[in-house]
């Protein structure tokens, strides 16, 4: 998927559509995270993060940075994703027993 189709498909995306982010420059990753979870925070919506925690942390930092505060992050759910790693290994071992 090109680009342009990817921000024509955007309006489109429901709750439980999944997105994926290649990138090679670490600050536009974290400028475009930070940017996606606050339209997601202040439409009051639930994000779950799967990244690094030190990922995680930049994110934290960049949201508090703007004015955001531990009460407010709520809705921001992070996971380590080396968790979600192991939590799928479990589950594809575990049908093929």
């Amino acid at each position: 998927m090109i680009l342009k189709d990817l921000e024509n498909a955007l309006p489109e995306m429901k709750a439980g559509s999944h997105i994926l982010y290649i990138f090679n420059q670490i600050y536009k990753y974290i400028q475009n995270s930070v940017n996606f979870i606050l339209d997601g925070l202040q439409k009051d919506e639930v994000a779950l993060f799967i990244d690094t925690k030190e990922s995680f942390e930049k994110i934290i930092n960049e949201l508090r940075k703007v004015g955001y505060n531990s009460n407010q992050l709520q809705n921001l759910l992070f996971v380590e994703s080396t968790e979600t790693y192991e939590l799928m290994k479990l589950r594809i071992t575990s049908k093929f027993k």
